[in-house]
């Protein structure tokens, strides 16, 4: 709890030193901020998980997803709290929203220039983006995760179609073993084995097109969480995105 206070304490100072310095925000506002810059935090140094739960941090440890959720938790609540107290402090906090609006007080001077309310994260509601040239540690375990789920799938599809193929094989050769083929009959067998054919290359190709999909959405939630990092002022550690492709 002492490392995410400290965290927040550098997070609310690095807001105040921005252009535009603190924005008045209310309770729900400073909570849903919290919560992104928390996530952000805790994403790009995992092992902070580590030390929060008494685990040392020797780099050789990976946090578990229940201790890297109570680290965002207890992070979100240290910045919840240093906002609040730094809102108060610079007389601009809007408090809580929930509660009845207060009298009208005589006319106030005219307000100063509006200042931009707090960024969010973006969301997209069209194709993913590109895939990002670089990744946190973090998120290449995640991306190798992945990919590795999608060469079991696409492995396991390819031994299907081999089965399928060799048990229509065998039955043409039954049936022609019994019964001495005429020139209709190997036509039909060779159509019905270029039907098969050309239906597995159909289901390979929607299981790459998927696997595509699922890669690029993966990304959309990295450069999300790489967004909110910057804007929490977190610095993060990336490595070369490895090229993934599915044959």
């Amino acid at each position: 709890m002492v490392q995410a206070a400290a965290q927040a304490q550098a997070v609310v100072a690095a807001a105040k030193e921005r252009g535009g310095g603190l924005v008045p925000m209310n309770a729900a506002q400073i909570q849903a901020l919290s919560q992104i810059q928390a996530q952000a935090i805790v994403n790009a140094r995992p092992s902070t998980a580590l030390v929060a739960s008494g685990g040392a941090n020797n780099g050789n440890k990976t946090p578990t997803p229940a201790q890297i959720q109570n680290q965002i938790q207890l992070q979100a609540q240290a910045l919840v709290h240093a906002h609040t107290q730094a809102q108060i402090a610079a007389n601009i906090y809007k408090g809580d929203t929930t509660a009845p609006a207060p009298a009208p007080a005589a006319p106030a001077p005219a307000p100063p220039a509006a200042r931009p309310p707090p960024p969010t994260v973006p969301t997209s509601t069209g194709p993913p983006g590109p895939l990002l040239p670089s990744i946190t540690p973090a998120q290449l375990t995640q991306q190798n995760t992945l990919t590795q789920k999608q060469t079991t799938k696409q492995a396991e599809l390819s031994r299907q179609h081999s089965t399928q193929l060799s048990a229509l094989r065998a039955k043409f050769q039954q049936d022609n073993l019994a019964c001495t083929p005429t020139m209709d009959t190997r036509t039909k067998q060779s159509n019905q084995l270029s039907e098969m054919t050309t239906r597995h290359e159909q289901e390979m190709q929607r299981l790459r097109e998927s696997f595509r999909m699922e890669l690029s959405e993966l990304h959309e939630i990295f450069r999300k969480q790489n967004a909110a990092a910057e804007y929490a002022g977190v610095r993060v550690n990336t490595v070369p995105a490895p090229a993934t492709t599915t044959t």
